[in-house]
């Protein structure tokens, strides 16, 4: 997981892009937190080769609030390299639509 980029706005709101790729244990624990199935811990030469992966806005109204997600898109399969393009572009809508949120906090 990494941030991408940071928004502190001026009414104190924060905006966040995030990125992840998870596989194998990770990618299980976040099934299992999504209430999706996940492999057994024997299945694991297919477990390695699978992934999910996806890209994150999010929110939050003070520094020491929770963060909550605006808008979230995300891909699963067995060829990471594929889609790489795929989420890229999503990145880039999410930065768009951060930088523009943050503007329009700012005229506010």
């Amino acid at each position: 997981m990494r941030v991408v980029a940071v928004w502190v706005c001026a009414d104190g709101r924060e905006l966040r892009v995030v990125r992840w790729e998870l596989r194998g244990a990770a990618r299980d624990l976040y099934q299992w937190g999504r209430g999706r199935d996940f492999h057994a811990a024997d299945d694991i030469e297919n477990e390695a080769a699978e992934w999910i992966a996806g890209v994150a806005l999010e929110q939050r109204e003070s520094a020491t609030a929770r963060w909550s997600t605006l808008r979230r898109q995300e891909l699963e399969g067995q060829d990471l390299h594929s889609v790489a393009g795929r989420l890229r572009g999503w990145e880039a809508g999410l930065l768009d639509r951060a930088e523009k949120l943050a503007r329009r906090v700012k005229r506010l």
